[in-house]
C-alpha cells in the first residue's frame, strides 16, 4: 500500500475510533413483567436491558392520560441504548382520551384503574417503582423517573411523597391546574412543593393546547422559593407531545438523557 495512502487511512480510523466508543450500548434484552399492585390489580412493564454488566441505574418511563402504548415502550428502548436499565409501566389501565386511543395501544386490563394523577394512584405507581429496584441488574439506589402530561404529574407527586426517587424529567405535566372531571381528582404538584425529595427537569412548549405556560413557570418559582434543586426549559412554539413531535422529540431526549446521567450516573 501507497505510504500516503496508508497514513490516510490511519488518520480517518483515529478519528473514527472515539465515535465508535461513545455510541448507544445496543439493547441486550426486552421482557415483560407483571408486578402486584394494590387492590389485587397486575402493573404490566417491558424491561429494556442493555448490553453490559451491572448494576444499572434505573428509568422508568410512565404514560398520559391516552393510556400505555408501544411509543412508551420505544422510549424506553432509547433509554437502554444509552446505558439505563429501563422499564416502561402500564400504570392504569385502558385509555381516557374518549374512543381515540392510540393506534400502537397495548392492553393491561388488570392494571389499577384510572382515578387519576393523585396521592391514591401515588401508591400504584410506588408498587411499580419498589418491583424495579429488585430487578436483576437494577440499582436500588439510582431510579429516575420520565414522565409525559399525567405520567410527568404522577412521576413529581412519587418524589414528593416520599417514592425515594433520584430524578425526575416531567413533560408537559399540569402543575396548579387542571381541567376538572366527575370521575378523576388530581393532586397538584404545586401543593407539594416543600415535600420534593428529588431533582427535576421541567420541560413544556408555549404552545401546549392542554396547559398554559404560566403553570410550569409557577411551579419553577415555587421551587425555586423552597430551594429545590431543579431545571427548566420551554420551547416555543410547542405543542403537548413534545417526546414525539418531530421538532422537539430528539432535544426532549437530549435533555433527559443529560439531567439523569448528571444525577443517577451511568
Amino acid at each position: 500500500m501507497h505510504l500516503r495512502t496508508r497514513a490516510i487511512l490511519i488518520a480517518l480510523l483515529a478519528a473514527l475510533l472515539p465515535l465508535a466508543t461513545s455510541a448507544p450500548a445496543p439493547v441486550a434484552a426486552q421482557e415483560w413483567v407483571e408486578v402486584d399492585a394494590p387492590k389485587e390489580r397486575k402493573i404490566r412493564m417491558a424491561v429494556v436491558r442493555p448490553r453490559g454488566s451491572g448494576p444499572l441505574p434505573v428509568v422508568v418511563v410512565l404514560h398520559g392520560t391516552e393510556g400505555f402504548s408501544r411509543k412508551y415502550v420505544s422510549l424506553a428502548e432509547s433509554f437502554a441504548r444509552e446505558g439505563f436499565l429501563a422499564v416502561a409501566g402500564c400504570w392504569f389501565a385502558g385509555s381516557h382520551f374518549g374512543n381515540q386511543r392510540p393506534p400502537d395501544f397495548i392492553p393491561c386490563a388488570q392494571a389499577p384503574d384510572f382515578v387519576g394523577a393523585n396521592l391514591e394512584a401515588v401508591k400504584d405507581v410506588m408498587a411499580l417503582v419498589d418491583a424495579v429496584r429488585k430487578l436483576p441488574g437494577a440499582r436500588a439506589d439510582r431510579v429516575g423517573l420520565f414522565g409525559h402530561s399525567r405520567g410527568a404529574v404522577i412521576a413529581v407527586l412519587v418524589a414528593s411523597g416520599g417514592g425515594n426517587v433520584q430524578a425526575v424529567v416531567a413533560s408537559a405535566a399540569h402543575y396548579t391546574r387542571t381541567r376538572p372531571r366527575r370521575d378523576v381528582t388530581d393532586t397538584l404538584p404545586i401543593t407539594l412543593v416543600k415535600d420534593l425529595q428529588a431533582p427535576v427537569l421541567i420541560l413544556y412548549g408555549t404552545a401546549d393546547e392542554l396547559i398554559d405556560p404560566s403553570e410550569p413557570r409557577a411551579y419553577e418559582q415555587a421551587l425555586r422559593s423552597e430551594g429545590k434543586t431543579f431545571e427548566s426549559h420551554a420551547y416555543p412554539g410547542a405543542p403537548h407531545a413534545l417526546p414525539f413531535a418531530p421538532r422537539t422529540r430528539d432535544d426532549v431526549f437530549r435533555r433527559s438523557i443529560a439531567f439523569f446521567k448528571k444525577h443517577l450516573g451511568n
